[in-house]
């Protein structure tokens, strides 16, 4: 767990911060970590239709942003920006 709380912290301070990606983002990462950590430790946990629903938006959402902003890194660096 606590390579997963060093990990959220590096990403928001490195990427939300400066806003690369938005701070809603940042938030609904932290939910997804909250759900997963629920799902694998609380005996009774299940999650429902619409939150499953939200965190494949929420994962879709995230490798859209990724791959957008891996392209745009890349074009400067080809173009020496």
């Amino acid at each position: 767990m606590q390579h997963v709380l060093h990990l959220l912290s590096y990403f928001n301070k490195n990427y939300v911060q400066p806003e690369i990606f938005p701070r809603e983002l940042g938030r609904k990462i932290v939910k997804a970590e909250e759900i997963r950590h629920a799902s694998d430790y609380d005996t009774f946990y299940i999650a429902s239709k619409e939150v499953t629903a939200q965190q494949v938006e929420t994962a879709a959402k995230i490798l859209e942003l990724a791959e957008n902003y891996l392209l745009k890194e890349t074009e400067a660096q080809e173009n020496g920006v």
